[in-house]
């Protein structure tokens, strides 16, 4: 699953989306669900696993789904259920965002929700209110959140949520009990909820920065109050997009991607950052599905071994794509120069931090062996900036 996902960041907004993947008359997902979506470039179809809990709040509007790697059957007793809650070491965590604008209640309760936090936003922006707002749905959605924590003990959590679930796993994400459990949370076109949260609340979402990655595409009229990445829940992404209409830019229609299939920022720093943290997260979910599928290994050396075997998946499914940034910066040219050099040597440390006992040549011979060397990562991409710059 974590390759699946992580293959680029085309898959990650799919992931993002996933849980409007659902027809039908109430158009949510059940437990034992499939939670799908289908990669248009490849034509793959990507199973992100099933869903188990499900928390779907019509008076308030709070839809939030728990995804695991297996089906649990509703027929099992409830003491078979817990335990294999209780064995789950990576849960992923879809937060469903508003629906289409109709003339239904479920689209009335999400859409006033959305204008009364723009409009409680842009007050505060203005100086003009000093009240705390919560949404009922943000309330909701962070109870579910810290329930998930102990129905899943063992857990770490991978957060996705659109629009209206972007926002409400702002407010969850800075309330949730035991931050440390949080592998990664993924945002998409949803307003900057800062304002709205308390200082404390803000402390505690500032602590979790590197691991909130929101997404946002300026054209959208939704993502509200992103004028200072400093004062905003996780890291920002302003993406390069294309304008199209109304709907299709909120549904991320407009987000425009590189030749990998990834996306492309405005800033470069920011792009190099990105890169850098998603690799962390990364490294994080294959070391915790490399010590699951390993944890029978009868080999003396099963800790070499993981750690060998984790060094050579770095990039085998997720590039850094430091190079396909610079195309959009000119005149950036010696600080990207400075940069490649820079995130080479930094890798390496990682890389050192992660395998303790490889030895520096046995390091640089399996990443060598994945097409990742100093050549591939610095001195041809230095060389092809010089000659187009």
């Amino acid at each position: 699953m974590v390759q699946k996902i992580f293959r680029n960041d085309y898959r990650l907004i799919q992931f993002i989306l996933a849980e409007y993947n659902k027809s039908g008359k109430d158009k949510i997902l059940h437990p034992g669900d499939e939670v799908i979506y289908f990669d248009k470039i490849t034509e793959e179809k990507i199973v992100v696993g099933y869903v188990d809990m499900v928390a779907d709040n019509v008076k308030v509007g709070q839809t939030t789904y728990t995804v695991l790697p297996v089906r649990i059957e509703e027929s099992l007793p409830e003491s078979e259920k817990k335990q294999i809650r209780e064995k789950q070491k990576v849960v992923y965590v879809l937060s469903k965002g508003s629906t289409a604008p109709e003339l239904s209640i479920d689209s009335i309760v999400d859409w006033s929700t959305n204008l009364q936090i723009t409009w409680q936003i842009m007050l505060k922006k203005l100086g003009l209110s000093r009240m705390k707002y919560f949404t009922k749905q943000g309330l909701a959605t962070a109870i579910s959140v810290n329930q998930y924590l102990d129905i899943y003990p063992n857990a770490g959590f991978v957060f996705g949520g659109h629009s209206q679930g972007s926002m409400n796993l702002q407010f969850a994400m800075s309330v949730i009990s035991d931050p440390s459990r949080v592998i990664a949370v993924f945002l998409s076109e949803g307003p900057n909820m800062w304002e709205m949260l308390t200082e404390d609340q803000q402390l505690q979402v500032s602590s979790m920065k590197n691991v909130i990655f929101n997404i946002i595409d300026r054209k959208d009229i939704v993502p509200y109050g992103y004028d200072n990445p400093d004062q905003m829940v996780g890291q920002l992404l302003d993406l390069m997009t294309v304008s199209t209409d109304l709907v299709n830019q909120h549904m991320t229609k407009g987000y425009i991607y590189d030749s990998r299939n990834n996306l492309i920022l405005k800033d470069f720093n920011s792009a190099v950052q990105y890169r850098i943290n998603l690799t962390k997260v990364y490294l994080k979910l294959v070391g915790i599905e490399l010590s699951r599928l390993h944890e029978n290994y009868r080999g003396s050396n099963k800790e070499l071994y993981i750690e060998y075997t984790t060094v050579a998946a770095i990039l085998s499914t997720l590039e850094i794509t430091v190079y396909n940034e610079i195309v959009a910066y000119k005149e950036n040219v010696q600080l990207a120069i400075k940069l490649l050099e820079e995130t080479w040597e930094s890798y390496l440390s990682k890389v050192k931090e992660l395998s303790p006992n490889l030895s520096h040549d046995e390091r640089l011979d399996v990443l060598a062996a994945q097409g990742v060397t100093e050549n591939t990562l610095v001195t041809i991409p230095i060389l092809e900036i010089k000659y187009e710059y």
